[in-house]
């Protein structure tokens, strides 16, 4: 590490105008927001928060008069909440048409002879996006005729749904997501449910938590309705039907599998045992609480991402799936540890991006890991590993504390941090060609989606070798994230032939 000669060459900023290029300010227009065109500023209001909608009201009577402070997004819990928030939105003029979202989800059942107050705003919220139901609301005949009537919904979210209800819903064509919380036992099958969802062309994500609808057996004659239009499928403490060609069957065209507390069926059936026949997952994803179960995933994903939930959940073990079409890993967890090192080490052998995202951890902590992982590398790391992205995010400041987490020296500060990061890379991944990370002074809530793009304040670096000299040379975010991109979508083979399919701009 000694011999190797490390610089660092930061991005180039833009530089400032020459003085005689800047206009006298005493000659220049001063334009204000509400001189913007109504269209314009309509645009930039479908991107504001409720609080941020309210102080752009508030700026002039103008802007109050066409943009009330009504509330787009709305959770109601109890029964007088909703009525006065149903009674408000009567009252203000154009405010049933700015309702964007509306959960219903925890409202509780109403008292007889009581009508349902989300009966009485249906028919006005034309504009609606995404909408959940309580228990009532997912079993009231009338509400499943004023959904269908929705024209821009495309979010809909039912909890402990009927069977009886369940066919006789109606869903808008514009539906893209439907999630169905705790059906009945056998309430209806699972080619039935397919039966009632086949006319949706646009529904992508189907996400079933606690659903329990028995076992499906069908033989390769039989002709069964299929949800033909999911591409990602989440599974939540549910129960699949036993056999792996009956999941094949039902859901073809799955792209994204997201599953938890739920066991993959490993019969296959009808299927032979070989390792060609298998389906190809371009992505799967495992959430787990304290610890991954005995959950073996017979498809074989090119992008494998683990989501730890529990503060102090650990992944026992990563062995889930076939590892033979694997590009990319990504680990997001509260905290990253010298046994998630342990677990993932295995995987490191194939994988060309691995994406890790601590949400407690601080960022300063991760990097001393990073750091003691790379000193020690001849026992966390396999020689001569592949990699080709390496991606980092945590929070500035931790959230969570302990002799477990707290890895940094507090003498060290984070240049210092960065420079033995950058010395020790070149020998602990030999290959790495792009480093990125992030210290994000919040963390957002991103499911399993990941943090990518300008979501964070990530910086990047290619990293060039001629000899001895090694250069951390920074670039744009953007064309950062076009690397980012080009491996999550890329298989096995385009991940190889990076050099020959990747363009770089920058």
């Amino acid at each position: 590490m000694s011999d190797l000669d490390i610089q660092v060459v930061p991005l180039k900023q833009p530089s400032a105008p020459a003085t005689d290029a800047i206009p006298d300010a005493t000659t220049t227009q001063t334009l204000c927001f509400t001189d913007l065109p109504e269209d314009v500023i309509r645009e930039i209001y479908l991107y504001l928060t409720d609080n941020e909608r309210v102080a752009l009201a508030t700026l002039s009577k103008a802007l109050y008069a066409a943009f009330p402070p009504c509330p787009t997004d709305v959770a109601c819990t109890t029964t007088e909440r909703a009525v006065s928030f149903q009674q408000a939105l009567t009252r203000l003029p154009g405010a049933f048409h700015r309702l964007v979202s509306l959960d219903f989800g925890r409202m509780p059942s109403p008292s007889k002879n009581q009508p349902l107050v989300l009966r009485e705003i249906l028919p006005e919220a034309l504009q609606l996006r995404s909408l959940v139901c309580g228990v009532a609301e997912s079993n009231n005949r009338a509400i499943a005729e004023l959904i269908g009537r929705l024209p821009h919904l495309e979010s809909l979210e039912l909890h402990e749904p009927s069977g009886k209800a369940l066919r006789a819903m109606s869903y808008p064509p514009s539906l893209k997501s439907l999630k169905l919380v705790r059906v009945p036992d056998k309430a209806i099958s699972w080619d039935g449910l397919a039966k009632s969802l086949e006319n949706l062309l646009s529904l992508a994500t189907l996400s079933l938590t606690e659903l329990f609808l028995g076992d499906l057996k069908i033989t390769t004659d039989d002709e069964i309705a299929v949800f033909a239009s999911i591409t990602t499928l989440e599974i939540f403490t549910s129960i699949l039907p036993h056999s792996l060609v009956t999941i094949e069957r039902l859901f073809p065209n799955v792209t994204v599998l997201v599953i938890d507390d739920t066991e993959f069926p490993s019969a296959l059936g009808m299927l032979g045992d070989d390792d060609d026949e298998r389906r190809v997952l371009p992505r799967l994803v495992c959430l787990t609480g304290y610890e991954l179960g005995d959950t073996w995933i017979r498809w074989a994903p090119r992008h494998l991402t683990f989501v730890i939930l529990h503060p102090k959940g650990q992944i026992s073990s990563l062995e889930v799936c076939s590892t033979a079409h694997l590009v990319g890993l990504a680990i997001r967890s509260p905290s990253l540890t010298f046994d998630i090192w342990g677990d993932i080490k295995g995987h490191l052998s194939v994988v060309r991006i691995l994406e890790l995202e601590s949400t407690q951890v601080g960022f300063a902590d991760n990097i001393a890991l990073l750091i003691e992982a790379c000193e020690e590398h001849d026992d966390f790391l396999p020689a001569d590993l592949p990699l080709t992205v390496l991606s980092l995010c945590a929070p500035t400041i931790s959230s969570y504390s302990g002799s477990d987490y707290d890895q940094a020296d507090p003498n060290l500060g984070p240049d210092e941090l960065l420079a033995r990061l950058f010395a020790l890379i070149p020998t602990a991944f030999p290959h790495l060609r792009y480093l990125a990370l992030a210290s994000a002074p919040e963390m957002p809530p991103t499911g399993y989606t990941g943090l990518a793009a300008v979501r964070v304040p990530w910086r990047w670096w290619r990293i060039v070798k001629e000899g001895a000299r090694v250069e951390y040379r920074e670039i744009p975010v953007w064309e950062g994230e076009r690397v980012r991109t080009f491996f999550r979508e890329a298989d096995v083979a385009t991940a190889a032939k990076f050099d020959d399919g990747f363009k770089a701009l920058f």
